[in-house]
């Protein structure tokens, strides 16, 4: 999971930021947590994407090690590449559905209880 998140920095331009803009990158991180605190549906946008890319990545695992398990089922001599770890990559995915998860229990909280405070 410290590898995705690793990508996704680089992805974002983080990973590039030099040493001495280091703590305004920690202090813009701290600030879009506080964020996210605070909103639960803008964290859950965030979300979708990395669970898109979470399942495009599950899938593509689960592929090769059908295609590779396949081949030696079959007798063919299958390359000497080691299978993708699928157990890794869908704890991840299972990891960001519960985090959505939490953002909708949030929200929905959130929700029922300004709908209750009008009302009353």
């Amino acid at each position: 999971m410290a590898a995705q998140q690793q990508q996704q920095q680089q992805q974002q331009g983080i990973g590039a930021i030099p040493p001495s803009g280091m703590q305004q990158a920690t202090s813009i991180q701290q600030q879009l947590g506080q964020q996210q605190d605070v909103d639960p549906v803008q964290r859950f946008k965030m979300l979708i994407p990395q669970l898109k890319e979470s399942l495009q990545c599950l899938m593509k695992i689960a592929s090769s090690n059908l295609g590779h398990n396949t081949a030696i089922d079959n007798g063919i001599k299958a390359n000497d590449v080691p299978a993708q770890r699928f157990d890794k990559s869908l704890e991840e995915f299972y990891a960001l559905c519960d985090q959505l998860e939490l953002c909708l229990v949030h929200t929905h909280t959130h929700t029922h209880i300004h709908t209750h405070t009008h009302h009353h």
